[in-house]
Order: structure tokens, then C-alpha cells, then sequence
């Protein structure tokens, strides 16, 4: 693909999105902090991330159904398997917010407050510490 090139399903370029960058989400966390169990940037190492923060007798259990279109464009073109695009990419996702049951409307609430897209992505869950995606990825070493 040439730079000038529209990603599919996108309405940037492939330059556009290549050169995006990345998000700072420490005003936001600023707000947040008393309100959450953890934060976990999902920068570079992916999803892998949420491992540095989770208790050893939790485990993530994550459903994402939207991919950013970047993400779908470079496994497509370069053969990359799904469980290294969720080690390796944020597939769109910036930043996993933790937060207590009973706290959850409300943080959602001062998400959008602050003009965010927030997503319930699961829940965390009883056994030892892994992320699972969609049910079938799982990763468990950082």
C-alpha cells in the first residue's frame, strides 16, 4: 500500500493512521484515581499489560469485538496471528480501567463527562492470573 492509501474502513490514510499519535490519558487518570482498582495503558505489549497489574488469583476475562481497522489492515497484509495482535497491539483499546462493581456506572459516567469512548470490556474473574480475549486467546506470561 502507497501512504496515500485510505485504510479500509477507516477515514484516515495509512500515513494518517501510521503517524496517529499516541493518546496522554494522565488528565483523565488524574480524575479517576480515587474512584478505580488500577489503571493499564495498553501501549506497546499489548493486552499483556493488564498482567502487571492484576492480583496472582484474578484473571481477566475480556470480549472486543471492534478492531480498529489499522489493526485488521496489518494482521490481513503481513499474516499475523490473532493471539500476537493482542500481544502487541492495543487493537484500538488505550487504556483498561479497573473498577469495583458498584462503582462502575459512575466511573462510565465521568468517562464520557470527559468526552472519552468507554467500553465494557469484562470483568475480572476467580483463578490464576491470565488475560483472556474472546474466549480463546489467552495470554499469561509478560
Amino acid at each position: 500500500m502507497d501512504l496515500d492509501d485510505e485504510v479500509p474502513g477507516a477515514d484516515k490514510t495509512l500515513g494518517e493512521e501510521l503517524t496517529t499519535p499516541t493518546k496522554i490519558y494522565s488528565p483523565l487518570m488524574t480524575k479517576l484515581r480515587d474512584d478505580v482498582e488500577f489503571f493499564a495503558h495498553i501501549t506497546g505489549g499489548g493486552f499483556k499489560n493488564l498482567l502487571r497489574v492484576l492480583p496472582p488469583n484474578l484473571y481477566a476475562r475480556l470480549e472486543i469485538s471492534e478492531v480498529d481497522p489499522i489493526f485488521k489492515l496489518i494482521q490481513e497484509k503481513l499474516n499475523v496471528p490473532e493471539r500476537e495482535m493482542y500481544s502487541v497491539f492495543n487493537m484500538g483499546i488505550g487504556l483498561v480501567v479497573g473498577v469495583k462493581k458498584e462503582n462502575k456506572e459512575d466511573v462510565i459516567s465521568k468517562i464520557e463527562k470527559e468526552k472519552e469512548i468507554c467500553l465494557d470490556l469484562g470483568s475480572l474473574v476467580k483463578g490464576e492470573r491470565k488475560v483472556v480475549i474472546n474466549k480463546e486467546i489467552i495470554l499469561q506470561k509478560y
